[in-house]
């Protein structure tokens, strides 16, 4: 759960990521930030040019895959129908996390991390800007939410869909309030766990291809039972048309024991993809994966979606599923990717890397099973404060923010491009100097369904004193690239940023 306490900053950098899946071949270079046209200026600040080595493994799962098909879908009303009940729509409240929830969270607490030496490989201080093209809209978001309030957003073609921790709210593309309730209202006639414990932290795309909202959330129990044998579900619904104030399908699966945290979705071949994150008994951090027979829940009400559960053994901080926009070619694997820091206290990483996972889908078989590559990257360093949750100065109070430092960033655009070629943009928030100042790296990689590559990549760190973090990138059909970002720092109140770059940028600017 991304432990931040600013209901409104996390919300907006989701809109350009949602946005980008778009046709406009203009460049989307906005202020607030603006996008430099030239390299860094010294060779020691640049990314080491041409393809990366890749190195591919298959490692033993720690704990068994499970293919089973999941309880049946089953409709919703109307969300304009439930919006309309008013005061009936109370219920449990939904969202409240307490410290000993937050697996993730206590990870980062009992393992700090050590300083990365040799500093950031491919600095961009930003330090050449052109003018940029303002934001198309700005509208109200949500207020009085939980700590932390988790936002998520997606656009379609009619609507802006924003899901916290508490709420559900549908807006139209000018800022009208179309529905505006209680997410946990939404689980009801999905039935067991879901309909009595849903417990926040949602995750939500618009899937292009089908014209459908998909969100999906966790839900477990309450009060003091202990976290290591706590049972997870996940509760999935997919809307039935691209209106998303009309009827949904729900449906939840089991996805083991232990708590599962920061679940995200996105939309791989034949199949929605989903990661989450927990902790095996002895400490070592674990990514469970799953994918989702995409076929069977856009059938509908009465099918049971297959599912399989999975995971690529322990040792691993959070993989998030890429999302694609565009055909994918046929027979392409789901693919996940994340970042691997050579300071992690625990030891699993050698190497400052990008990892890609690729699984094959294919929902006959038993058990999936994972082919994981890792493609050295430029020297960076994750370890933000050493690791703690407190870290982004703002003005006028010792609050500090969290940066979610060593974390990936959803989502993971892939783009399909006209001539069929495909290329994934991975985020994450890492150290940008010595201050516990936080930049933002993002990764280019070349064909993610084949033999993946590292194009392009840089920390972008303009020399200013702000710390930008928890970026959204995303990149439309002319291959113009966007990230939006969190700011903040000691003399700037929080707030929200992007900036661009063209197909005819200079590589990592």
């Amino acid at each position: 759960m991304q432990w931040i306490r600013l209901a409104g900053v996390a919300t907006c950098a989701v809109v350009l990521a949602a946005c980008g899946n778009g046709t406009n071949g203009a460049v989307t270079t906005g202020q607030r930030a603006t996008t430099p046209t030239q390299p860094p200026a010294t060779s020691t600040d640049a990314a080491p040019p041409g393809p990366a080595p890749a190195t591919a493994t298959a490692p033993a799962p720690a704990i068994a895959a499970d293919a089973s098909v999941g309880a049946k879908l089953r409709p919703t009303l109307a969300l304009t129908d439930l919006a309309q009940i008013g005061g009936a729509l109370g219920g449990p409240t939904f969202g409240e996390e307490n410290p000993e929830q937050q697996d993730s969270v206590g990870l980062r607490e009992r393992a700090p991390r050590t300083p990365e030496a040799s500093g950031d490989g491919a600095l961009d201080r930003g330090t050449v800007r052109r003018p940029a093209p303002d934001r198309l809209q700005r509208f109200a978001g949500t207020r009085g939410d939980s700590e932390p309030p988790d936002a998520i957003g997606a656009i379609g073609p009619q609507q802006f869909v924003l899901a916290t921790n508490d709420t559900l709210l549908i807006l139209g593309r000018d800022g009208t309030r179309l529905v505006d309730q209680p997410l946990g209202k939404f689980w009801e006639s999905a039935g067991g766990r879901c309909a009595t414990n849903p417990r926040g932290d949602p995750a939500l795309i618009y899937d292009e291809d089908a014209s459908r909202f998909v969100l999906t959330q966790f839900a477990f129990s309450s009060g003091a039972e202990d976290p290591d044998a706590r049972e997870t579900f996940q509760c999935l619904a997919i809307s039935d048309s691209a209106d998303a104030t009309g009827k949904w399908s729900v449906t939840s699966f089991r996805w083991g024991d232990r708590f599962h945290d920061y679940p995200k979705i996105g939309l791989a071949p034949g199949a929605y993809a989903l990661t989450a994150y927990s902790t095996l008994p002895d400490g070592r951090s674990l990514t469970r994966l799953a994918l989702i027979d995409r076929e069977a829940l856009l059938a509908g009400p009465g099918t049971a979606p297959r599912v399989q559960t999975f995971d690529v053994g322990p040792g691993w901080l959070p993989l998030i599923p890429a999302d694609v926009d565009g055909t994918p070619p046929a027979g392409a694997p789901a693919v996940f990717a994340g970042i691997s820091d050579d300071n992690w206290s625990d030891g699993t990483s050698q190497a400052d890397e990008v990892v890609i996972v690729q699984v094959p889908v294919d929902f006959t078989a038993a058990v999936p099973v994972p082919r994981v590559i890792r493609l050295p990257a430029a020297t960076f360093d994750s370890t933000l404060c050493g690791g703690k949750l407190e870290c982004i100065a703002q003005p006028d109070t010792t609050q500090r923010l969290d940066a979610l430092g060593f974390y990936s960033m959803s989502r993971v655009p892939v783009r399909v491009a006209a001539d069929g070629s495909t290329s994934l943009v991975l985020a994450a928030d890492v150290q940008a100097d010595s201050e516990n100042r936080a930049g933002v790296r993002w990764f280019e990689v070349a064909d993610p369904y084949g033999t993946p590559s590292i194009t392009q990549q840089a920390t972008f760190a303009p020399d200013d004193g702000i710390s930008r973090f928890i970026a959204s990138p995303a990149v439309d059909s002319a291959g113009n690239l966007a990230v939006a970002y969190d700011v903040s720092g000691p003399g700037l109140y929080p707030g929200v940023r992007y900036a661009a770059r063209a197909p005819s940028d200079p590589p990592g600017t």
